[in-house]
């Protein structure tokens, strides 16, 4: 056989190298959206609303914990000349890419005010391309008009982004969520209008995510961005604030820092930091699911503080006359003791604090199964919290979660870090986890029943 000239091979080999993205990004328009219901979907109604030219505006700009800790009627009731867009979705898309989006919308008048969560991912320059394809995959047109390295990242998540959604077309298993992460759950503002009673945490924290108050935990990249977009609204006559998101009193780890962090983001941006940080520190039965989501009681009590704070700034005297909740109870774990509990003979039971754990199970210690022979567990709808590392050095291979909702079980971000498990998960609650804003970050590793 004779061989192939050597420029020929070359040809076929560039052609290949070429066709492969190309295919890829047709992929990419041409299949159907899948999101649309979720969490993410609600993307497309925020980038809508940045796009109204009625009025001026007042724009929140962060992650989840905006929608999470915002009634925007009441901005409206209070301050009427402006209408409110709530512009935080998810920290996993990034802070920055939040902000580029909005650079292309902003307006003279508006008034900008940035309030990321206080972690080290939000207040850096973090983006994640597969996350953004999901959020905006009703905008394709802005995916490669942000930053170049925002816009390569996406590049490159192309080809897994279109086999997850091939995954969903082809079980006719697209995602429709009930819980309260869809995009049923947001309001005509963009902020979450489901009544949340109280803290469905834990003793009230996330363990797995506490803050840390350090000035370490700020990207100096990250401000010279925050910088540079002040820059873009000062030439539109834009005013830019920063302000501190809602803390869990009780996640807290170094709450004398506080000062020390305000006054470093104070002496690097080059613009106004609105109100006093010490009153977004709140006690943990005004939060939800996690150390910087509010329930019902928490939002009108935030909404309050941030019309006084916006009027501060606008030389505003009028009264702020919200009627503030009571401040709820913690929701303690349920006694439903029904379960698969024919092992029960194997486990000890001690007290605790005030956890009685013969009563309900609700955690277990992250080295239970180190260099143990289990390889498959069931994780019952009693536990309320799985700590990062729990199945590090364990010969687990099945992690299968049996409860019908995501939301009430808190994971970090390292649940399977130093393992090969799998997470396994029932037909009908398969899409639930894959889409939910705590498991989505687990979606590869994520196998249905």
């Amino acid at each position: 056989m004779k061989k192939r000239p050597l420029i020929i091979t070359s040809v076929i080999t560039l052609i290949a190298l070429i066709s492969v993205p190309l295919t890829m990004d047709i992929m990419l328009y041409a299949l159907p959206n899948v999101y649309s219901d979720t969490y993410y979907g609600e993307m497309k109604d925020k980038i809508d609303l940045l796009k109204d030219k009625s009025n001026k505006r007042i724009i929140l700009i962060g992650g989840s914990s905006v929608p999470f800790s915002v009634d925007s009627h009441y901005l409206k009731q209070y301050l009427p000349d402006y209408n409110p867009i709530d512009f935080g979705l998810y920290a996993s898309l990034g802070t920055n890419m939040m902000l580029d989006i909005v650079s292309k919308y902003i307006r003279t008048d508006d008034i900008i005010i940035i309030t990321p969560e206080i972690s080290n991912q939000t207040l850096s320059m973090y983006y994640n391309g597969n996350e953004a394809l999901k959020a905006l995959e009703n905008n394709k047109d802005l995916l490669f008009n942000l930053s170049n390295k925002l816009s390569q990242s996406i590049l490159g998540a192309i080809p897994a982004f279109n086999g997850e959604k091939m995954s969903y077309i082809s079980k006719n298993n697209i995602p429709h969520p009930e819980d309260i992460y869809s995009h049923d759950s947001f309001n005509e503002y963009g902020d979450i209008k489901v009544n949340r009673e109280g803290n469905i945490l834990l003793g009230g924290v996330d363990y797995n995510n506490m803050i840390n108050l350090d000035t370490s935990i700020i990207d100096k990249n990250f401000i010279k961005y925050l910088n540079s977009f002040n820059d873009k609204c000062l030439k539109k006559s834009v005013k830019c604030y920063f302000r501190f998101s809602p803390m869990n009193d009780a996640s807290i780890i170094n709450k004398n820092n506080l000062e020390n962090l305000y006054n470093y983001l104070d002496e690097s941006l080059h613009f106004e930091i609105m109100g006093d940080p010490y009153n977004a520190v709140l006690e943990k039965e005004y939060f939800y699911d996690t150390n910087y989501h509010l329930n019902t009681s928490g939002v009108v009590k935030w909404s309050k503080q941030l019309i006084k704070d916006i009027k501060l700034t606008l030389n505003d005297s009028s009264p702020t006359n919200i009627v503030e909740l009571d401040k709820p109870d913690l929701i303690n774990p349920s006694d439903d003791k029904n379960g698969n509990n024919e092992h029960v003979h194997y486990f000890s039971y001690i007290e605790n604090g005030n956890n009685y754990f013969d009563k309900v199970i609700t955690h277990f210690k992250d080295d239970v199964f180190t260099n143990s022979n289990v390889e498959e567990i069931t994780i019952q709808s009693n536990i309320r919290m799985i700590s990062d590392y729990s199945f590090k050095d364990s010969k687990i291979k099945k992690i299968i979660i049996d409860n019908d909702y995501p939301n009430t079980i808190a994971v970090g971000d390292h649940l399977l870090d130093g393992c090969n498990a799998y997470i396994y998960i029932k037909k009908d609650n398969y899409t639930k986890y894959k889409t939910s804003y705590s498991w989505a970050k687990y979606a590869s590793r994520i196998r249905q029943l």
